[in-house]
């Protein structure tokens, strides 16, 4: 970019730190996908609300990389679930479904 004949130099874009859970629907496991700048080590709170509002599955968990896989989904009962994911600097709500465990 030139301005007058000068050079503008732009700062580096921002990229913020962001958390991603996927697969949905989901079975036995979720991974948290940590995004963007997030330190090596965060605090944070998932929470598993079913369609009424209730509180199905409420964890305080530390960050230990950039993906993590959390297991303790395995005894919800098939449903739609709001899970929030709450640290000290931000709120992410992201819906999600637990699929039936078919038998073979």
């Amino acid at each position: 970019m030139y301005l007058d004949g000068l050079e503008a130099k732009l700062p580096p874009p921002v990229v913020a730190p962001s958390v991603a859970l996927f697969p949905s629907p989901f079975k036995s496991f979720i991974k948290i996908q940590f995004n963007g700048g997030w330190p090596s080590t965060v605090q944070f709170q998932i929470t598993f609300y079913n369609v009424m509002g209730v509180i199905m599955l409420d964890r305080n968990l530390t960050k230990t990389g950039d993906t993590m896989e959390f297991d303790e989904v395995v005894n919800l009962p098939s449903d739609v679930y709001i899970v929030k994911i709450r640290t000290a600097n931000q709120i992410v709500s992201q819906k999600m479904i637990k699929a039936a465990h078919t038998v073979k």
